[in-house]
């Protein structure tokens, strides 16, 4: 991921912000259904805190990837029940795509780095001397990692335009959700990026 120290305090930072917001979320919403959604958001925040250093690799890879693939089946049947109702349009699957992706990608980070090579430390660095984790990942990892990449930042500008055609008090959980999908750009593109 990212072994640079002001680049690990900067997205702890940022992450620490999302996850407050979706606290904030979270105890502003009326229906279970919203709250679950915060919910989710704040344990893919807490993650990627922990995703900035070294000892997250420390962490098993299961309860991870458990918890972003039933997060990922979430968002998925919140856009299926729309469907289903035919109460869904463009905004909304936009929105609830949105989230499928970064809960997708998240569910692939914890995949994708706990492949890596025995031999290469979680906080190697990702430059041409100690070799790029993309190298040691099989064809499929690497493509997937990429398309998901693309679409996170794809979402990032969703949520840019989202956040700019609401009132101010009304902009903080878009921006909140652009500042997630910047930073898991940030620490995918080490994995994937040449």
């Amino acid at each position: 991921m990212v072994t640079e120290t002001w680049l690990q305090v900067t997205l702890s930072l940022a992450f620490a912000g999302t996850a407050l917001s979706s606290v904030a979320a979270a105890a502003a919403s009326r229906r279970i259904t919203e709250v679950i959604g915060h919910v989710l958001h704040i344990g893919m925040s807490l993650d990627m805190i922990a995703m900035c250093w070294p000892w997250w690799m420390t962490v098993p890879a299961w309860p991870q990837g458990a918890f972003f693939a039933a997060a990922t089946v979430w968002f998925l049947a919140r856009i299926g029940v729309r469907v289903r109702r035919r109460d869904i349009d463009l905004s909304t699957l936009m929105h609830h795509g949105t989230h499928v992706i970064m809960m997708a990608t998240m569910l692939w980070m914890v995949v994708a780095m706990h492949e890596m090579p025995a031999g290469m430390p979680a906080d190697a660095p990702m430059d041409h001397t100690a070799g790029h984790a993309h190298t040691a990942m099989a064809a499929s990892t690497a493509l997937t990692g990429s398309v998901l990449t693309a679409l996170l930042i794809a979402s990032c500008a969703v949520f840019c335009l989202d956040a700019a055609r609401r009132r101010s008090a009304d902009r903080l959980f878009p921006c909140a959700n652009a500042v997630m999908c910047a930073g898991m750009t940030a620490m995918c593109w080490p994995m994937i990026g040449a």
